[in-house]
């Protein structure tokens, strides 16, 4: 999965997390992130969503970073920076989702949630000419020596790292919603 699109839906993700614990997070207080849910979320970026993004940057990057840098150059501050905006990026889908919780306004933060899945697919869709071949920078400024994403290593590991993501997030949302909705 590319940079963008795995941004919106780490996004995505932390409004649903909210969603799943709004029962917590809304009477949390302005101290949201010392919250039970906020510290579940925490847990799940860090044993899924670094490792499935220090993969594709490691193995990948290149193509993860749809060919706008070379990872060859610059590859740890350029790692530490992506991973940052990646965590960031997570943590404020969080935070609105609080928000959006605490206003109520579920409508909003299911259409929030849709929105942001929905630019995840439109910025894979918009990218397609870069996420359809794997190489370097180089080989795609100079169109040589690229593979066809389909069949190579990439694709393999952006199934597996899809199908890790989903039922990932299907779990925390489960197990969220059975430990704060209980009937």
């Amino acid at each position: 999965m590319p940079l963008p699109s795995l941004l919106c839906c780490v996004f995505a993700t932390g409004l649903v997390v909210a969603f799943a614990g709004r029962t917590e997070v809304a009477t949390a207080g302005d101290r949201w992130w010392s919250s039970e849910t906020f510290s579940v979320f925490a847990v799940f970026m860090g044993l899924v969503v670094v490792p499935v993004a220090s993969y594709f940057y490691g193995f990948h990057g290149d193509w993860f970073l749809l060919y706008l840098a070379s990872t060859a150059s610059v590859i740890s501050p350029l790692g530490l920076c992506t991973l940052g905006l990646v965590l960031a990026t997570a943590v404020v889908g969080f935070a609105t989702g609080v928000k959006l919780c605490r206003l109520d306004d579920m409508r909003q933060l299911r259409v929030a949630s849709a929105g942001a899945l929905g630019a995840a697919i439109a910025l894979f869709l918009i990218a397609w000419p870069r996420v359809t071949v794997v190489g370097s920078t180089v080989q795609f400024e100079k169109q040589f020596g690229l593979s066809p994403y389909w069949g190579s290593a990439a694709s393999w590991g952006g199934l597996w790292m899809a199908l890790v993501l989903i039922g990932a997030v299907g779990y925390l949302y489960v197990t969220l919603q059975r430990r704060y909705h209980r009937n």
